[in-house]
């Protein structure tokens, strides 16, 4: 646990590697992926390669974190003795992962969860993530990092292409 007792929690629509959530102590709740013949957990039981693969056949439905893991993951950080705890998801216009999050965070008020919208998703949420683990482990505060966030969260500058472009089509309209 780092000095400041601040957690970082997030999820996997946020696309931080795993290897930097680990080396940094990011907690990441999976989104669960439907496809036709059954649910998967992201990034526990599909690897985003899996998912990736299977688009050219078959759109999956995502949904949000279950309600109890992320009260249970609440309740494991309080019991590990950190006082704050920064939620940053994907885009709450894309998700109700944020609001989730938002409201099992009220049951916790010996908790000072600070929630960050980061208005974006994929690796573009995740800089966000990543940069908090950055000021975190550099021993910032909990007020000048939230300041940060929020300034990133304001101007994001993140590009992505799509191969093939008829991929991107199919989500958007099944989307709708």
């Amino acid at each position: 646990m780092n000095q400041q007792r601040i957690a970082i929690l997030t999820d996997s629509g946020t696309d931080v590697p795993q290897a930097f959530s680990r080396t940094h102590d990011i907690r990441t709740l999976p989104l669960s992926i439907r496809f036709s013949e059954g649910d998967y957990l992201d990034g526990v039981t599909i690897s985003p390669e899996e998912v990736y693969s299977r688009l050219p056949v078959e759109i999956p439905k995502t949904s949000l974190p279950a309600a109890d893991t992320v009260r249970s993951t609440l309740a494991d950080l309080q019991k590990e003795g950190y006082k704050t705890v920064f939620i940053i998801t994907i885009s709450s216009a894309l998700s109700g992962t944020y609001n989730l999050m938002r409201l099992c965070a009220a049951d916790f008020p010996n908790l000072d969860c600070r929630l960050i919208d980061t208005r974006n998703i994929g690796i573009g949420a995740g800089f966000t993530v990543m940069r908090a683990a950055e000021m975190v482990r550099g021993g910032f505060g909990a007020d000048r990092i939230e300041e940060t966030l929020r300034g990133l969260v304001k101007t994001p500058r993140c590009f992505s292409a799509f191969r093939p472009l008829n991929t991107l089509q199919r989500a958007a309209v099944s989307a709708r």
